[in-house]
């Protein structure tokens, strides 16, 4: 079973992304700041992290960037109020795998989780999602990798042959 650690400093937002995963059937646990959050990271086995961006001291974004720093094959998915275009860009540029734009639905919520847990099930998409994020900037166009990332991450765009086979020459 996945266990989940979700993260906000508003107890009701927190215990409510709870009671929706753990009807879905995952195993959550909870935290009501980074710091705890990174703690329980050391001391807890943890399948996904689930985290709002704005919070008082550190925030979702430095968060994910701890996170990757200590796990970088942990998914994270980053949880926002302010659903802007800067946030997505932001949440995107530091390798989170997938955002959710408050208010969600129980839907919404159990899909961005099912679909983190299913990417994070194959080490081959982790490895080039993983690839392109750190090579943003650096070795590749950042607009180029925005524009293959997401592709990759949906399994659009996969290592495996056998899932997109070449057509036959004509």
């Amino acid at each position: 079973m996945s266990r989940i650690l979700v993260i906000d400093d508003e107890q009701v937002i927190r215990e409510l992304m709870r009671e929706i995963l753990e009807l879905g059937g995952y195993e959550t646990v909870g935290a009501d700041t980074p710091e705890r959050a990174l703690a329980l990271l050391e001391e807890e086995e943890i399948s996904l992290v689930i985290s709002d961006i704005v919070m008082p001291g550190s925030s979702g974004l430095e968060l994910l960037a701890a996170i990757r720093a200590r796990h970088p094959q942990l998914p994270v998915i980053l949880v926002t109020g302010a659903g802007t275009d800067e946030n997505v860009k932001q949440a995107v540029a530091r390798g989170a795998d997938g955002l959710v734009i408050k208010p969600f639905s129980h839907a919404d919520l159990r899909s961005a989780v099912a679909g983190a847990i299913a990417r994070a099930g194959d080490p081959a998409t982790r490895a080039l999602a993983g690839t392109l994020r750190a090579g943003r900037g650096t070795q590749w166009d950042p607009d180029a990798v925005d524009h293959v990332l997401p592709l990759v991450e949906s399994g659009e765009l996969s290592t495996n042959p056998d899932k997109h086979p070449k057509e036959a020459d004509s």
